[in-house]
């Protein structure tokens, strides 16, 4: 998990914890955190998703994959789902820094392509990380670098720095193409309900229509239903 989305949903998770009674458990993917790496070095979708059994499950940006595959494989295990920011890959995720939509510059999310060859993206990071994460919460938030505090950074820095955790990361972004293959046996087009920023909503893939936070009306419900998209649901 990015770790400035780490940051927020330890907010929300806190008083989910606190207001609704739940025992809300903030997962380590492997390869992350203070999980360990697997010997495989394995991280597809579908294999990192074997983690997870046994959850209620809040998915987050790259997180949604392994939650999504195994919501597809043990559709019985999983009672409760929810996924957030984030187009599977074979469903959009690949048009988001595609190059001949004219996605270019720092603003745009460049970084999903270069993390996504792992080889160069150690090479040219490694002993930069902390450049490199000051860069990413400055390009993913509307505050700047204000949106961390220092100790924050700092932290992380040093949780990405082990042995081995920059690798483990960037590999989740390797793994597109086969994730890719993974969904699009899985699962089936179908009008989904796809809400959004209105500075992302424009990034949508072919065919897409959603709604944006700021044009939803006093109903949700009804708002909500009013603005669909195709995209991607559980194939029968």
């Amino acid at each position: 998990m990015a770790p400035f989305k780490l940051l927020l949903l330890s907010i929300i998770l806190q008083l989910a914890a606190t207001d609704l009674n739940y025992t809300v458990i903030a997962v380590d993917i492997r390869g992350m955190g203070q999980s360990t790496i697997p010997s495989s070095h394995d991280f597809p979708s579908a294999t990192a998703s074997e983690d997870l059994k046994g959850t209620y499950l809040v998915a987050h940006d790259k997180g949604n994959g392994q939650s999504a595959a195994l919501n597809a494989k043990y559709r019985s295990l999983v009672k409760r789902a929810a996924y957030t920011e984030y187009v599977l890959p074979g469903f959009g995720y690949e048009r988001v820094f595609s190059p001949e939509l004219g996605v270019t510059g720092l603003y745009q999310n460049w970084q999903l392509a270069f993390f996504s060859v792992p080889d160069a993206a150690q090479y040219f990071t490694q002993g930069q990380e902390k450049q490199m994460l000051a860069w990413y919460f400055w390009h993913a938030s509307y505050s700047g670098n204000s949106v961390i505090s220092q100790d924050y950074l700092d932290r992380y820095t040093r949780e990405i720095s082990k042995a081995g955790y920059l690798r483990s990361g960037l590999e989740y972004f390797n793994t597109a193409e086969d994730d890719a293959v993974f969904f699009n046996s899985t699962f089936i087009r179908r009008p989904t309900i796809r809400e959004s920023g209105s500075s992302t909503r424009r990034r949508s893939g072919p065919g897409t229509r959603g709604v944006a936070g700021a044009d939803l009306g006093p109903d949700l419900a009804e708002s909500q239903l009013r603005h669909r998209s195709e995209g991607w649901a559980l194939a029968r």
